[in-house]
């Protein structure tokens, strides 16, 4: 077709070489030193991709012009990422980062390139995209409006200072990531004997001192730690309690200082780009704002829609937290600092035998067996284990596996996607839990399909039969969700492979894949104890479950309070730009949910809000990275519950769902709507149907 670049099945061969396939199959990547050369030799293609005013002439063209380009940029950039953050060897590190700032230098200058801008802005008419996919539209209209983002179509002194903007911001990301809990050196200092709950050996990892004053010793309990986090779940003197909770709920001067400058930037970044606020900006392709066209803000609508379905449970659950605080002996009303520890006790004493830490049967081992299993039967697709090649893997512990269909689980030329697995925490990792697109999928000039390939890194312990616990194993089949969305996408642009999207679509396989680990059919049969080889009882799964949802809206409600905070800090700008200001523009927000259910009215001798664990603001990272866009795990929870109850709860091998849901996957992010989302259930989804809540607070009951 005209446009497409004349690359074959091997054209990444023809660009980096016929030495072979190196790192996780990229040809010609076998050592450190090979990153920036082979970098370099992307950006030489790219550039000469570009060069070509025939094809770059027509809206097909600079479409498909414009992927490949980015295409073999990716391939070098988005191993070089991923090598940079998993990789054990410092050396590699530089090389690979060398690596990413060849490519982003090349596309910094791409993206303010007045000449590509103009063939873009001509190509973005209706007389001239009749001949266009769908795809095609959208790629188009992405790329026009990120090089505008950029300041490209601006007069030279605006443009400027865009680009000033953009550093600033990039900066100011850096600075601003929250940090472990900060304390003085003669703070958080509490007698050893009064933490008799703690564990030994987290007591014994612990900064130590003898208080001679006293006449004995101490320990110190940093803030936002997880001793911490112990301490308020397990020990009995409320005192301490009290003093590690406050502790918590401080601010890091300097991180919300910083905060603070990066809320300005951006507030300036987007009104220099058009748009109302960082909030607009950042949400300008979400699909719950495009379901909902004349809604003035469909964000703030959700978030108040679930305050007033939660907050009666979430009272009822205080209330009964209160009741368990008066019938255990302890003295006075309910305080903040008693509902971690309240919540533990109240699942001891209704739930004795039942844990959620290190449980037998959910190991990693048996998760992705099983997960192996739902694929073939759900989907029709085999995830079959394959040994890598020489230098593919980055250290011993990765696994290769390959996607193929069911009658050619031998055949690597059917290969449907390509996943590398490194499930083992290690101190070289820079992240705990995250999937990267190695390769996006992509019709190339012969017709031939670039195939996925995607990375899973995780930070589990390190054995495929060591016990996770439910939040772990619950992580696991999360990220297996983007995985799979990854894997199973078969569009022609790599621009919207996968999870390439906006972020309130991509999350919503992530969710869904979460629901298979309660589903006793799903489980039972492959969550198996490793020691006494016997399957998990299904009553165990079950009360394994209802232990989770004791304090189910409790539970919601820190999801719905962090999408709040995130929403107010972004759609206005703060009052003053000041940690003090950006408080009270927190303060402010829980006064604008609901009337009726007052989160700043009293419960006790507090405000409501003050026993539901709202985020501070300098400790919550999301506030950096998402941006205005949190809400995407509220908007999704619910949509999972509600898909889930009408396709798989119950029958987790449905065909008929599976085959909508593959569908659905195979677009990857080229048609991101909520509509899509809801009709995976059968049903229609015209625009404006409401965001559906009962399933979520079905799933919030005990």
């Amino acid at each position: 077709p005209p446009g497409r670049q004349p690359w074959s099945r091997s054209f990444l061969t023809s660009v980096f070489g016929s030495s072979g396939p190196g790192y996780v199959g990229l040809p010609g990547c076998h050592r450190p030193q090979d990153f920036p050369k082979l970098a370099a030799a992307s950006v030489e293609q790219a550039a000469a991709e570009l060069k070509d005013s025939e094809k770059l002439g027509t809206p097909k063209g600079i479409v498909h012009a414009l992927d490949n380009a980015s295409n073999v940029l990716c391939c070098i950039a988005d191993v070089a990422e991923l090598y940079r953050q998993v990789h054990p060897d410092r050396q590699m590190h530089i090389k690979a980062e060398e690596a990413v700032g060849l490519v982003q230098n090349f596309m910094a200058d791409v993206n303010v390139d007045d000449r590509i801008y103009r063939y873009l802005r001509d190509a973005d008419h209706p007389d001239k995209t009749g001949d266009l996919t769908s795809e095609e539209r959208k790629v188009l209209v992405m790329m026009r409006e990120a090089m505008e983002h950029e300041g490209v179509h601006m007069p030279h002194e605006e443009k400027e200072k865009c680009l000033e903007l953009i550093n600033r911001e990039l900066h100011l990301v850096f600075e601003a990531h929250p940090h472990q809990g900060h304390i003085g050196p003669r703070e958080g200092w509490h007698p050893v004997k009064a933490l008799e709950e703690v564990p030994k050996a987290m007591l014994a990892s612990l900064p130590r001192q003898y208080d001679v004053a006293r006449g004995e010793e101490m320990v110190q309990i940093v803030p936002d730690t997880l001793a911490a986090r112990t301490v308020l779940r397990s020990v009995t003197d409320p005192a301490i309690r009290k003093d590690v909770f406050n502790r918590s709920r401080e601010e890091n001067p300097a991180v919300a200082q910083k905060l603070v400058e990066l809320l300005e930037v951006r507030r300036e970044l987007a009104d220099h780009r058009g748009y109302q606020s960082w909030a607009h900006y950042s949400r300008r392709d979400s699909v719950l704002v495009h379901h909902f066209p004349e809604k003035e803000d469909a964000v703030q609508d959700l978030l108040r829609d679930t305050w007033d379905a939660l907050a009666p449970g979430i009272k009822g659950e205080l209330e009964g937290l209160a009741k368990i605080k008066n019938q255990s002996g302890l003295d006075g009303a309910l305080e903040p600092w008693d509902v971690e520890f309240l919540i533990q006790q109240q699942r001891r004493l209704l739930l004795p035998n039942v844990t959620e830490d290190a449980i037998p049967y959910f190991t990693f081992g048996n998760i992705l067996r099983a997960v192996q299993e739902l694929l073939m039967k759900v989907f029709n697709v085999a995830l079959v284990h394959a040994e890598p090649h020489e230098n593919e893997v980055w250290h011993g512990a990765v696994y290769k596996f390959v996607m193929r269909p069911p009658e050619a689980t031998e055949d690597s030329s059917a290969d449907l996607g390509v996943l590398y697995l490194d499930p083992f925490r290690s101190a070289s990792k820079m992240v705990s839990a995250a999937q990267f697109t190695v390769r996006g999928s992509k019709i190339l000039a012969d017709g031939s399909r670039q195939v996925p390939r995607t990375a899973l890194v995780m930070g589990l312990p390190p054995s495929l039969d060591a016990p996770l616990s439910t939040a772990e194993a619950l992580t696991v089949l999360h990220e297996l969700g983007h995985t799979v969305h990854s894997l199973l996408s078969q569009t022609a642009l790599q621009h919207v492979s996968g999870t390439r999207g906006t972020v309130d679509f991509v999350e919503f396989p992530s969710h869904l894949f979460e629901h298979f680990l309660f589903e006793p059919e799903f489980m039972c049969a492959h969550a198996i104890d490793p020691k006494t080889q016997k399957p998990i009882p299904e009553q165990l799964l079950h009360d394994i479950q209802h232990r989770r949802k004791l304090v189910g809206h409790i539970e919601m409600s820190n999801t719905l309070l962090h999408s709040l905070v995130d929403h107010s800090l972004y759609v206005k700008p703060l009052g003053s730009p000041t940690i003090a200001g950006m408080q009270s523009a927190v303060d402010a927000s829980y006064a604008t949910l609901s009337k009726e259910h007052d989160l700043t009215g009293a419960f006790g001798n507090h405000r409501l809000v003050d026993f539901l664990s709202p985020p501070v603001p300098s400790k919550f990272d999301h506030l950096v990275h998402y941006s205005g866009t949190y809400f995407c795990y509220l908007l999704d929870k619910a949509l999972s519950c509600h898909v889930w109850d009408r396709t798989f709860k119950g029958d987790p091998y449905n065909k008929q769902a599976g085959d909508r849901l593959r569908n659905f996957l195979e677009l990857g992010s080229s048609e991101p709507r909520l509509g899509a989302i809801l009709e995976l259930t059968g049903e229609s989804a015209p625009i404006g149907s409401t965001v559906p809540l009962e399933a979520l607070l079905l799933d919030c009951r005990a």
